[in-house]
């Protein structure tokens, strides 16, 4: 059997509620924390850096109160309250001096969809033929000649022998040719292509001047692109092209807008932020907050006049304007714990006290010292009565307790269900 798996996160799920206080939306964000320690510090003779790491996951869900069931097929005359925009701005904040942070990587950056077609045909042939004639004689002539000779003596001389030899060759060749070629070809190639962009709805997000609040616009782009033509004459009603207006009304029908209009839009975006403790931390650092912020309008189109000749008239209302929808405050150190699964020496859930693992080190009241396990399983919090230590090197211990200052401190950790407990001694 695998082993069971926990993840630790705040999940907050928030209603949006427009301006007659009705529902119309909901906002669902997870963040998940997690500890470690960054060794790219700043700190003036630090080496490393106590740094989170914060993952956040919202789903901005909006409702189209009037979509269409299909409980008949009659033509209609008009859509009205549909979403066609959206800002989901998200904007981090801690108000500790010591704890900076910086936006990591956020998506989607930019989100559309396409359609592309295109076809090619070709044809060719090819004809060629060759003749070709030799016409010659060849004639050959060898003379060789050859002499040889020898001469001996008899008795006790000794005898020898010489000899000589010659060859020739004569070779005569009268050749003639004749070539003759001919060749012919054809070929014809017709092409024919076609690309077509059908964008029903799209992502654009940006960042504020700082680079660490994102914001995300989804806006209808087919088949009236809001982001483009939302200008007004004065009125309520919004000028848009004549090639848009067709889309939308032909003078005998009126055309509901994209798919994701009619039936409300489900969209998840994703961030990831570093906090970093640079320099020594205070009591009360190592928090964040997390402002949500959406801008919400709706668009509705109609025909008026003549059944026969129809004119259109278009509209936008907002529900929510830079309307703040929720404010999460996190506690870094304590999303970041890890649930203790079993218990026993071996579940890493202790703490030795050395200075350099402190968060807060122990120091003279009002001083409160913390520190994390090196499993990240345990947090010691709000712990008080003991006098600072010497070297980076040494553990609390009993000699350490603050004379008239009695000694205690809260312990967190998250346990495999995986709600978190606590407790103070």
């Amino acid at each position: 059997m695998a082993a069971a798996r926990y993840a630790n996160a705040l999940v907050q799920y928030t209603p949006i509620l427009g301006r007659d206080k009705t529902q119309f939306g909901v906002l669902l964000s997870e963040y998940q924390v997690s500890e470690y320690w960054d060794v790219r510090t700043t700190a003036a003779g630090s080496m490393r850096m106590r740094a989170y790491l914060v993952a956040m996951q919202q789903r901005l869900t909006l409702c189209n109160a009037k979509a269409d069931g299909f409980g008949g097929l009659s033509a209609a005359r008009d859509y009205n309250d549909y979403p066609v925009m959206a800002v989901q701005k998200v904007v981090p904040a801690s108000s500790a001096s010591g704890v900076k942070f910086y936006l990591e990587d956020y998506s989607p950056k930019t989100l559309n969809a396409a359609v592309s077609t295109s076809q090619n045909q070709g044809t060719n042939s090819t004809n060629s033929s060759s003749v070709q004639h030799t016409t010659g004689s060849s004639t050959s002539v060898t003379n060789t000649w050859e002499v040889s000779g020898s001469l001996g003596f008899f008795g006790g001389d000794p005898t020898g022998s010489i000899g000589g030899g010659y060859s020739s060759s004569t070779t005569h060749t009268d050749e003639q040719s004749l070539s003759h070629s001919t060749g012919t070809e054809a070929g014809s190639n017709r092409g024919a292509s076609s690309s077509m962009s059908i964008k029903d709805w799209a992502s654009y997000a940006f960042l504020d001047k700082g680079k660490v609040a994102p914001s995300w616009v989804w806006g209808q782009e087919y088949p009236w692109n809001v982001i483009n033509y939302r200008s007004s004459s004065g009125s309520s009603s919004i000028d848009l092209p004549p090639f848009v207006q067709t889309l939308l009304c032909d003078g005998k029908y009126v055309y509901p807008p994209s798919h994701i209009a009619q039936f409300g839009l489900d969209f998840v975006a994703h961030a990831k932020w570093i906090f970093y403790v640079d320099g020594t931390a205070g009591s009360d650092d190592e928090v964040a907050n997390f402002n949500h912020v959406l801008t919400y309008w709706t668009g509705s189109h109609s025909g008026v006049g003549d059944p026969n000749n129809l004119t259109l008239k278009v509209s936008m209302a907002p529900l929510a304007l830079n309307e703040a929808i929720e404010t999460l405050q996190l506690n870094l150190p304590c999303l970041a714990l890890h649930p203790i699964m079993s218990a026993g020496p071996g579940n890493g859930a202790v703490v030795g006290f050395v200075k350099s693992e402190f968060i807060v080190a122990p120091g003279a009241a009002p001083v409160q010292f913390r520190l994390t396990s090196a499993a990240t399983n345990l947090y010691v919090s709000k712990g008080t009565g003991f006098a600072p230590l010497k070297g980076n090197d040494s553990v609390l211990v009993a000699e350490n307790i603050a004379v008239g200052s009695p000694a205690s401190f809260c312990c967190a950790s998250s346990s495999s269900t995986p709600r978190s407990s606590s407790a103070c001694i």
